[in-house]
């Protein structure tokens, strides 16, 4: 019986926390000159070429505790129509016209090539 128990309530916490990192793993597709922010669920953002009003590299707070706040670089792309600057990191939401990725070189690299835009 507590086995029992024990399995119901490890699918009550377990179910919910794999559905939610599944909300967070999300995917940047460069296609036909537009770019497509997805998780596994949906189709978060889509921003076409002409869209783009800036490619900009933030630090922004990421993550909390009582002691410390750790921030972390990003890579922020704000449209012509969402110009309202991320206050914090991980914040991709559905109904923003703005994409934030983790900072890398590489990624830097293929979004300015592929805009022709100059960070700010």
């Amino acid at each position: 019986m507590a086995k029992f128990i024990l399995l119901i309530l490890s699918n009550l916490v377990g179910i919910p926390l794999l559905m939610y990192s599944g909300y967070l793993k999300q995917t940047l597709y460069i296609k036909d000159d537009c770019l497509t922010l997805k998780n596994i669920y949906k189709i978060m953002v889509v921003l076409k070429k002409d869209e783009i009003l800036k490619i900009d590299i933030q630090e922004l707070p990421t993550y909390y505790s009582w002691v410390k706040t750790i921030y972390k670089k990003y890579i922020c792309i704000y449209s012509k129509t969402d110009k309202e600057k991320f206050v914090k990191g991980s914040a991709n939401k559905s109904g923003n016209k703005r994409i934030q990725l983790f900072h890398s070189d590489i990624k830097h690299k293929i979004l300015l090539n592929f805009f022709d835009k100059k960070t700010k």
